[in-house]
């Protein structure tokens, strides 16, 4: 960063890599807190993410945090059981709420379309010294995210109206010059008047109750729903709430029992099928590339270039051009196969009220998505019982340190249908 920007970090005053420890100039009679240098550290740093090359970036060891997939690490984040039991019932409520409305939020500063770019990452008063320029310490949360990030953070430092018209006035300006086709007046309201939300619709109950109605037709329920919602409006995000509440089940349901038996979340299956429709368009109309995109959702037809290409492989262009290659994905269709030669080993055993405590670790092997999968797909239709809220937890039994094998249980809390 010394080298990026030498006026806007401290001087760098001596180094050792083989102890990894860095003596920077001393900033104790700058003044703390400068808030008159708001305007000059936001245009410095836009200036400053304009001009760094990703690559030396990247190369450097600056982490890549792009918008794309932080809903599904926000679900699974909120959603998460062990983090679960470290807050209050009222503070996840609260969260559970607001979900849907952080989404939505995350995908409209997404559509603008402007590229990633570095930043601090914890951009505050409290981190800018200085007299009559800025000085900007602290840098280890450094990484390539949304370029508005830090001037996000920056013009929330004051209550009053001015400080934040100056910040996002003297960050903007650069990036308009860069990228005037884009909407850059939608970055600062996005994320604001959060009071004025619609509230979230009230779920029905029972979706594992009715044996007719068993999971694996609903979900292919929530993929026709897809289907027309993508038909009707390709551009209008799908609403897993919303999803959920047509169906009958609660949003964590529809996710996890969607990414188990599909094995992908259900965002990514949408954003699949949303590109397959969109290589259609192009391969079979005229329409110029930003009508395409703005007709999928996207603000330019530069993101929806990038989205189209980490799907296809290859640029809307050359698709339109050689008709090719494509990586489709067909509408899913989710069937229930009971062979029963091999036996599921299970019991119900009735639990009071207790407090776990164990080690907390992503465990994905395939047998376990396996057995996860058979739970929705041959026991539950089958059986009295509905998966509720709470722990899911993998119980080790056995392990064989000689090739690692080893035999557990899926402990899944129910509830009597």
């Amino acid at each position: 960063m010394a080298g990026l920007a030498p006026d806007l970090t401290p001087d760098v005053v001596a180094v050792d890599p083989g102890r990894a420890w860095m003596l920077l100039e001393e900033l104790t009679d700058a003044d703390a807190e400068p808030a008159h240098l708001a305007g000059a550290t936001a245009t410095g740093m836009a200036r400053l993410q304009l001009a760094a090359d990703r690559a030396e970036l990247v190369h450097a060891g600056v982490e890549e945090r792009s918008l794309s997939g932080l809903a599904d690490e926000l679900h699974r984040a909120l959603h998460d059981s062990v983090l679960r039991d470290r807050f209050s019932p009222q503070q996840w409520t609260e969260w559970a709420e607001v979900e849907p409305w952080v989404v939505e939020q995350i995908e409209a500063l997404d559509a603008i379309g402007l590229p990633t770019a570095l930043n601090h990452g914890d951009l505050h008063l409290g981190n800018i010294a200085g007299d009559t320029s800025p000085v900007v310490f602290d840098w280890t949360d450094a990484c390539l995210t949304h370029p508005y990030l830090d001037a996000r953070h920056l013009a929330a430092e004051r209550p009053d109206a001015e400080h934040a018209t100056r910040v996002w006035a003297a960050w903007s300006e650069p990036w308009r010059a860069a990228y005037p086709e884009l909407d850059h007046e939608r970055a600062p309201s996005i994320g604001s008047a959060t009071d004025d939300r619609a509230p979230r619709p009230p779920l029905r109950t029972g979706w594992w109750r009715r044996e007719e109605d068993h999971v694996i037709v609903e979900l292919n329920r929530a993929v026709a729903l897809v289907e027309e919602h993508l038909a009707e409006d390709p551009a209008r995000r799908v609403e897993a709430a919303a999803l959920a509440a047509r169906i009958g089940t609660t949003e964590h349901h529809l996710r996890r029992t969607f990414a188990s038996l599909a094995g992908m979340p259900l965002s990514d299956y949408v954003r699949r099928r949303r590109m397959s429709l969109a290589a259609r368009d192009l391969t079979t109309g005229r329409a110029d590339l930003l009508t395409v995109a703005v007709r999928h959702g996207y603000g330019s037809s530069e993101a929806f270039g990038r989205a189209f290409r980490a799907m296809h492989g290859a640029s809307p262009a050359e698709v339109r051009r050689d008709g090719g290659p494509l990586r489709t994905q067909p509408a899913i269709s989710f069937a229930l196969t009971v062979h029963g030669g091999e036996p599921m080993h299970t019991r119900i055993v009735d639990l009071p009220d207790l407090r776990l405590l164990g080690h907390a670790r992503r465990v994905r092997p395939a047998v376990l998505q396996d057995t996860w999968a058979r739970t929705a797909t041959e026991w539950f239709p089958s059986q009295p019982w509905r998966l509720r809220e709470g722990p899911e937890i993998v119980a080790v039994q056995a392990l064989d340190p000689t090739d690692g094998s080893a035999r557990g249980e899926l402990w899944l809390p129910v509830e009597p249908t």
